[in-house]
């Protein structure tokens, strides 16, 4: 069994990726960050992943039902159940909880900006995974207009779109139990893709509000559909987020659901819903 407690850069070095291929368990100590690096040489392995939550963003372990603590967690994967769960690639990079384009990015990217900068280390032990929140109230609020227009294909299907933000997402809540994608599995073959269709990034932050307060069935400003695969053409290059991790900026982002991609430990009570 190998522990991770290193930082999500030291996780490809070559001697770690031999391990992986002789090992039939995984011990991730770490948040969503460090999850998102460690899947990527585990696609389609049978090697049993465990998580320990202990980073700044985790969305998974609470997804899933694991407790922030690290011994109750420890217990909990102990007697807890494996099972196959998807992963959804972006432009070849898998994710396991979810991720997006414009606002989120911003978020994601300033508060991954904020971690690795000494000059915030108190700011960021203060606010624990509250700097996302105001992070996203300070973008709404502050930062310049950065729309994008951009076209979708679904099979057949083609749209044209204007937006400030888009998520795609493997579960139904995120943070503390937050519901943006409600019905979404994470074992189905299918994920959510949430546009948002907001006049302003204002507008934007006052959705999110109504998908706090379970009110999504009334904001007209947003669009869903679960799918198996999906294709994104901005009119320029732009990157996106997963797991809270930068992924590198394309005008062209294929998304795509890989079903039972992981070998996940996860508490019993979990059923995928």
């Amino acid at each position: 069994m190998i522990f991770y407690s290193l930082q999500p850069k030291d996780i490809s070095c070559p001697g770690w990726l031999t391990f992986l291929d002789e090992v039939s368990k995984v011990l991730i100590i770490g948040g969503d960050g460090t999850l998102h690096h460690t899947i990527q040489h585990l696609i389609n392995k049978p090697v049993e992943i465990n998580l320990v939550p202990a980073g700044t963003a985790n969305d998974f372990a609470r997804w899933v039902g694991l407790f922030l603590n690290p011994l109750k967690s420890l217990d909990q994967l102990e007697n807890g159940k494996t099972i196959k769960y998807d992963t959804i690639s972006a432009n070849g990079r898998h994710v396991v909880s979810g991720g997006g384009f414009g606002l989120g990015f911003l978020v994601a990217d300033n508060a991954n900006r904020l971690k690795k900068s000494h000059k915030w280390t108190l700011l960021m032990k203060l606010t624990g995974d509250k700097i996302y929140s105001l992070l996203l109230v300070w973008h709404s609020i502050f930062a310049r207009n950065n729309t994008c227009s951009f076209r979708i294909t679904d099979n057949e299907d083609v749209r044209d779109y204007i937006s400030h933000a888009c998520v795609f997402t493997n579960q139904a809540s995120i943070g503390k139990n937050i519901v943006v994608a409600p019905g979404t599995k994470a074992t189905d073959g299918l994920f959510h893709f949430l546009l948002f269709k907001n006049p302003s990034c204002q507008s934007v932050l006052y959705s999110l509000l109504k998908i706090k307060m379970g009110l999504s069935s009334k904001d007209r400003y947003q669009c869903r559909q679960e799918v198996n695969k999906i294709s994104i053409y901005y009119n320029k290059r732009v990157p996106a987020f997963g797991d809270g991790e930068v992924i590198p900026e394309s005008e062209h982002w294929d998304l795509c659901c890989h079903k039972g991609a992981l070998n996940m430990r996860v508490p019993e009570k979990f059923n995928g819903l």
